[in-house]
Order: structure tokens, then sequence, then C-alpha cells
């Protein structure tokens, strides 16, 4: 069983912390782009190509690591509510056995979701 203070310590790093510190700063017409990902492996081949892309715009990018695909679908779902298909969020997933296990959410890119196009190992 774990203690308050251990409560305390891992708060900080829940999906729903980091959405509040998102909250606490994302400008809809800033000069950053946010995207969202699984986890702590997926940022170099993505962030190299959202890098390239923001370059262009003259945009930073922001990554926000939630842990796993059920997080980012969430938050993907909460933020698009909030702001509406805003061009500087972005989320991934990975597509993972998905499809073959007969669920739909989150299998197919749209708007700011973007799902790989092969089986992650």
């Amino acid at each position: 069983m774990s203690s308050f203070l251990d409560a305390l310590k891992a708060a900080p790093k829940s999906s729903q912390a980091k959405l509040n510190i998102f909250l606490s700063s994302f400008q809809p017409q800033g000069q950053a782009i946010a995207i969202f990902l699984e986890g702590r492996d997926d940022p170099s081949l993505i962030r190299v190509n959202v890098q390239q892309f923001a370059e262009q715009k003259a945009l930073s990018v922001e990554t926000i690591i939630l842990g796993n695909k059920k997080e980012v679908l969430n938050a993907y779902d909460y933020l698009g509510k909030r702001f509406p298909n805003n061009p500087r969020i972005m989320f991934f997933v990975d597509k993972d056995h998905d499809d073959l296990l007969g669920e739909t959410r989150g299998i197919t890119t749209q708007q700011c979701l973007f799902v790989t196009q092969h089986y992650s190992t």
C-alpha cells in the first residue's frame, strides 16, 4: 500500500497533472506546437519531423509524454472539445494490434490525431 507522501510524489507525473500544466500555459494562437505522445521512445522520430515543419513556420515544439495510448486518446478527446481543430495541438499513437482485437478508437488518423501505419514492436 502506498502512503500519502508517495501519492504526492507521483502526482506531478500523472497524465492529468501534465494536462493541467499544459493548459496553464497553452496559447491557441501562440508560437508553439504541442505534441502528445505515448512513451519515452516516441519523441525521436516524431519530434524531428514536427520540428522541421515548425521551423518553417517559426514555431517551437513542446513534447508531452502521457505514458500510454489510452491517456493520449483521453487527452485528444478532452483537448479536442476545448480547442477544436487547433493545428497547434497534435496527438500521436501507435497502431498496436487494436484493429485485430476489434478496437475502433484510435486506429485511424483523423484531424490532429496521428496513428502510426505499422505495428509497434
